[in-house]
This record gives structure tokens, sequence and C-alpha cells, in this order.
């Protein structure tokens, strides 16, 4: 958690130390987790730009410096939950109404194991930023 933002994220955004990654991209870490490099750019971008806004706008610039690969799910303290995925691959949603259960994942696959009796599959296109209500 960063601030306001709890991150789930799965994929690589670099392979450098806490301190090269911390020069490329600007930005100060607690962790020598990459996934700290996204939430801290995606909160820097937050004033006075809303969390949509501040996502693609944080995203983009992660993206100046090296592309990342990610899935995203990202929830603010304000109870706001929303998905991404990069801009190579779609981010999938899955809903299983009998037991009230929603997900997203980054691969079709995952969807197929962690809910086999599913009764919606819904396939985002790449870099598009979903939000779910809780």
């Amino acid at each position: 958690m960063v601030g306001p933002l709890a991150i789930v994220h799965n994929g690589l955004v670099s392979m450098a130390t806490k301190l090269e990654f911390a020069k490329a991209y600007s930005v100060k870490t607690v962790t020598e987790n990459d996934t700290e490099i996204i939430a801290q750019k995606i909160v820097g971008a937050y004033a006075g730009n809303g969390w949509r806004n501040a996502i693609a706008l944080g995203l983009a610039a992660v993206r100046e410096v090296q592309n990342p690969i990610y899935a995203l799910g990202l929830l603010t303290s304000d109870g706001q939950l929303f998905c991404t995925r990069d801009n190579i691959r779609p981010l999938y949603y899955f809903r299983v109404d009998e037991m009230g259960l929603e997900g997203f994942a980054s691969t079709r696959d995952i969807t197929n194991r962690a809910a086999t009796h599913r009764t919606v599959v819904f396939k985002y296109q790449p870099n598009v930023i979903e939000e779910f209500g809780l």
C-alpha cells in the first residue's frame, strides 16, 4: 500500500536494483519491489486528477522509461477498484453469480482454473482502465 492506494501486480516493471530503478524512474521507494514504482507514479499523479486519470498518467510515466508487463488491480482508500492490463495483452473479468464472486485475471486460462462454473467472462482490450463497483 502506498498512501491511499493498494495494488496487486502480476508482471515486471524493472529488473534493476532498488537504487537503479529509483534513479531511472525518479521515485523514492520503501521496498525493493518494482511494483512500488507503479504505485508511486499513480499516487504522484492523483492530485486533482481523479483516480482513473491518475492511473493513466502514472502508467504513461512508467512507460516513458520502459514498457512494463502487467496486470493490475488497484483499490483506493475510498473504495474504488480499478483493473488494467499492459498495452499488449487483454484483461479477463469473470463472475460467478451463484457464489457472489467477481474476479479478474491476466489470462483466460487463469479464469478457467479460478472458477470452473463461472457465468460471465469478459475480455477487455489492452490498456483499458476498468472500474468495478464494490
